[in-house]
This record gives structure tokens, sequence and C-alpha cells, in this order.
């Protein structure tokens, strides 16, 4: 059985095509349905002509959608109904007055995105939906931000995500929203991520799975949080390492454990106006874990 499902994932990546689309109307809605699992759909395009999707996008086999080398391309989307592998790299959407991604049946499939910008949506970014589980959703180096109309988590896994992972990623100015909820997992890692301006507890993890120990924030930073009675870290099992938080509650735990967490300005340069590099005197200089900086590294 094993052979036969190597040859087969073989035959599919040997097979696998790449289209390249350039900007318009319905481009992308029109590849994915054309598509083949294992297929790459490639965006080009500088910004300045834009991708429209006014209708939502069914994933139902595993595609990779990413930026063309050298493009930076820009989509406005309805939504994407993710029940298949999905991967997005390199690309910025904005959304209408709906959620962006969101699963409508799980399965054994993982989720990945990198190096994207999502911003404006009134509901959630990404939901892995109630009752639904899903392999593991991994986001790497990727900006969330301007949701000021919902009060559903910026990241809701309100199903079960076996495998969570976020690394190198901001979420800002999402006034209306939790910025990351996990009910359920089996290992959660939160690393070098900088949440600033949300309105409910920033991180609130493993609530239904209570038992997970395999749960780790690190060199995070929590600054702003409308509701300040609630807390940055809000996290039932597992630990939180080298973070700071401020304006904001700070830790809540049933068995978790905190090590180096730190209540202190941050010292971003002009957080208001969506600048946060900080100054040299910055309690996140030099203070992560292993001596590098607390936060995301683009900053």
């Amino acid at each position: 059985l094993f052979l036969f499902v190597a040859a087969l994932c073989a035959t599919v990546a040997l097979n696998a095509k790449t289209i390249t689309l350039e900007p318009g109307e319905g481009k992308i809605a029109e590849a994915v349905a054309s598509a083949e699992a294992g297929d790459i759909i490639e965006l080009t395009g500088d910004g300045t002509a834009e991708y429209v999707e006014g209708n939502s996008i069914q994933i139902d086999k595993a595609i990779t959608i990413r930026a063309a080398e050298g493009a930076t391309p820009v989509v406005h989307i309805m939504k994407f109904k993710m029940d298949a592998a999905f991967a997005v790299e390199g690309i910025e959407f904005y959304g209408y007055e709906d959620y962006m991604f969101r699963t409508s049946v799980g399965g054994e499939f993982a989720l990945s995105f990198k190096n994207c910008v999502l911003r404006n949506s009134s509901a959630y970014f990404i939901y892995i939906s109630d009752g639904q589980t899903i392999d593991a959703l991994t986001i790497d180096n990727c900006i969330f931000k301007d949701n000021t109309k919902s009060e559903q988590p910026v990241i809701n896994g309100y199903g079960a995500i076996k495998s969570f992972e976020m690394k190198n990623t901001t979420i800002m100015n999402c006034a209306g929203a939790y910025a990351v909820r996990v009910r359920n997992s089996n290992h959660v890692l939160i690393d070098h991520c900088t949440i600033y301006n949300v309105g409910k507890q920033a991180i609130r993890l493993v609530e239904d799975s209570r038992s997970t120990t395999d749960v780790l924030v690190s060199n995070t930073v929590v600054a702003n949080v409308a509701e300040t009675t609630d807390y940055a870290y809000y996290i039932y099992n597992g630990a939180v390492k080298n973070c700071v938080y401020y304006n904001t509650g700070s830790y809540r735990s049933d068995n978790a454990t905190a090590e180096n967490l730190v209540n202190a300005d941050p010292k971003f340069v002009n957080a208001a106006e969506g600048n946060l590099n900080w100054t040299s005197d910055s309690p996140l200089k030099g203070t992560a874990i292993g001596g590098g900086n607390i936060g995301d590294p683009r900053w």
C-alpha cells in the first residue's frame, strides 16, 4: 500500500503543470476549475492591475497559488473554500465584507500561507470550521491587518488542527477580533510574531484539548489589546517563553508555564501609522531565545 501511494504521488508530481495568469476578472476561478491535482497557478503583475474574484472559489484538489518570480500580485477576493491541500505564497489579498479562507468539510490535508499579506476582511481571515479537522495549518512570514468590523478571530481554529504553526508573522489593527484562537490541536508553535491593536485576547490555545503539552509561544510581542483586562496569552497547557506584553492583561493558564515574560513598552517607532519597527532601547532587542530579537523579524 505504501509503495502504491508513493507511486501515485510521484505520478501526480510528474504530471503537474504550471498555469500562468495575468491580472483580470475571474481568472483565478477559471484556472482553479480547469486545474488538476498538483498543479501550480502562478500570478504575474506588479499590483497596479488587480485580480478580481467576485465569487467564492472552491479548492477541492491539491493546488498551489503563488506569485511568479519577481511579481507582486494583488487579489481582490470574495472567499476561498478550502477542502483539499492548498498552498499560497507571495500574494497580497484584500477582501470584500466577508471571510477570506474557510474550510467547508475538513479532511486529511494541509494548508500553507507564506510571504502573504491579507487585509480588509470584516470576518475571519482564516477559519477552520467548527466540527471539522485538518492535518496542518502553517503560516510563515505573513501580515494580517485591518479588520475593524468583526469579533471573529483573525485566525480561527474553531475546528481541530492537528498541527498549527505560525512564525515570523504580524497581526495588526484588527480591533474587533481575537488574533489567534486554536481550540483543539496536538501541536502548536507560535514564534517570532508581532501582534498589535487587537480587540480581545491576542492568543488563546488548546481550550478543547487541554491534555496537549506540545504548545509553545516564544519570542513574541503583544501590545494594545482594546479590552485591556483580556489576556495577551491565554494558554491551557504548554509554555510561554521570552515574550513581551504591553497595554493588555498578562497571561492566564491552567497548567502552562511562563519564562521571561515581560510587561514593557516595546517602543515601536510609529505604530499608529503602521510602523512597528522599534527604537534601539526597545525591550525586544536581543531578548529572544538564543539572543536574537523578539517579534516578527521584518521589523
